[in-house]
């Protein structure tokens, strides 16, 4: 399937304003593409779409050629200028490109600050827990709001319920593409090896040691005798012969007699 990237201007009818941006295609659009900028998306809500109209100006074969191109057209056009158009910046995506040396001297400026106490105030203020009428605010201004994502984009924004969806959104807030992991490799037996690890013999012979010659009472034997009923009833086995040896100390495979612990009757 061929992918590529176009450079489009929208224009409004009512008002002349142009917003230029991309879009990425790799087939035929069900429905034109008008952009996803704040200001765009405001307008289309009140004039309508239907008072919006594309024009391509430009096809571009990768999304580095895409950027530097929509950037392009962006100042040719002037589409910054609020009596002209509805772009915010005149970079690619909104952003504007921050270089590593930028970032250093950044970096280098705020190491070792120190944050005044009314600075520190601010902050904590920021983080205290929203007020009724904060809350009541954002609840209103949520209201009749849906979630709408782009597959394509991989980003998710709240839109007006009652507003067209932009073309290539979906209802929903999506979620974020997960890389295939591989499945974890083991050795050759090593189940066989952590089994037998496990049965150490010196382990199982202390405990032997410790449990022979005990005492079991008779509510530790009542104990056993309701525990090993309550699971022969669950795996649907009878247990009147398992119970009956169990309290004799006569049954071969009783559970204490696996521990070495030594079943005596009431004085």
């Amino acid at each position: 399937m061929n992918i590529y990237w176009i450079i489009y201007k929208t224009t409004c009818r009512c008002n002349g304003k142009i917003y230029i941006g991309q879009h990425k295609l790799s087939g035929i659009e069900k429905e034109i593409y008008l952009g996803s900028g704040k200001l765009i998306i405001r307008a289309i809500q009140k004039y309508g779409r239907e008072n919006f109209v594309r024009q391509i100006i430009k096809t571009c074969s990768s999304q580095e050629l895409a950027d530097e191109m929509e950037t392009s057209f962006i100042i040719a056009y002037g589409s910054t200028n609020r009596k002209i158009g509805y772009n915010i910046t005149k970079y690619a995506f909104g952003g504007h490109p921050i270089s590593d040396g930028a970032r250093k001297k950044i970096s280098d400026k705020l190491k070792g600050r120190k944050l005044s106490v009314e600075h520190i105030e601010k902050l904590r203020v920021r983080k205290s827990p929203r007020t009724s009428e904060h809350a009541k605010k954002i609840s209103e201004a949520n209201r009749g709001c849906v979630w709408i994502h782009d597959p394509i984009g991989n980003t998710s924004r709240k839109w007006k319920n009652d507003a067209t969806i932009p073309i290539g959104w979906v209802l929903g807030r999506g979620k974020t593409q997960r890389i295939d992991r591989k499945p974890p490799t083991y050795p050759p037996n090593w189940l066989s090896n952590v089994r037998l690890a496990n049965s150490n013999g010196d382990k199982k012979d202390k405990i032997r040691k410790t449990l022979t010659g005990h005492v079991v009472s008779d509510k530790v034997r009542q104990k056993i005798r309701e525990s090993v009923t309550k699971y022969h009833e669950k795996i649907g086995h009878n247990t009147r012969n398992t119970v009956a040896d169990a309290d004799s100390g006569r049954g071969q495979h009783s559970s204490c007699d696996c521990l070495g612990m030594e079943v005596r009757g009431p004085a």
